[in-house]
């Protein structure tokens, strides 16, 4: 048995979890867009369809008798493989019905397991950028700076800063996105 899924960071399908089976098939990732899994949302034989050799490699190397599509909506996260049953009979349609149940659950706790994921990363990065920013911003007599920082996504490319130059004098610099940073020395 394997469990392959979805990587937002590898391109295709990777063998997540695996009992038994060549350690071989570990390395190898099914492509995402392959004919294995397309359109698939109930449990199938391989043996019985018309998949590319690379693909039915795989399938064999990991000793797959049927494959379970794990979908969360519309959205394919992963399959599982499945060798021979303990008694060597063949998959039944109860077998595939309790399959398909288990494969919906199992589905939609992966995509939430992802989401949580995206999620942490979006706010890592915007801790990230957001320590980036001054925490203070130097005054001068006669001139009021204040700045402030809203992104208008999760994260964005904006940056400022106010520096204290030589003198009494102060440099702003304001970026945003793939613009340039500008420097504006303010005179005493």
């Amino acid at each position: 048995m394997a469990l392959c899924t979805r990587s937002d960071t590898n391109p295709g399908y990777g063998v997540s979890a695996m009992q038994g089976g060549s350690v071989e098939a570990t390395n190898r990732r099914f492509p995402s867009d392959g004919v294995m899994l397309r359109g698939r949302t109930l449990p199938f034989e391989p043996h019985r369809e018309g998949l590319p050799p690379e693909e039915r490699g795989i399938l064999e190397s990991l000793g797959t008798r049927l494959v379970v599509p794990l979908t969360a909506k519309d959205d394919t996260v992963g399959f599982i493989s499945l060798g021979a049953k303990v008694s060597e009979a063949p998959y039944d349609d109860d077998d595939r019905e309790f399959l398909a149940t288990v494969a919906d659950q199992l589905g939609l706790g992966l995509a939430s397991l992802r989401l949580r994921s995206q999620q942490t990363d979006l706010d890592d990065a915007t801790a990230t950028q957001r320590r980036m920013l001054p925490t203070t911003i130097p005054q001068r007599h006669g001139i009021a700076i204040a700045c402030s920082w809203h992104p208008a996504k999760a994260v964005g490319g904006d940056y400022y800063d106010v520096l204290e130059l030589s003198g009494d004098r102060l440099g702003l610099c304001i970026g945003q996105d793939d613009v340039t940073l500008v420097i504006v020395a303010i005179p005493e």
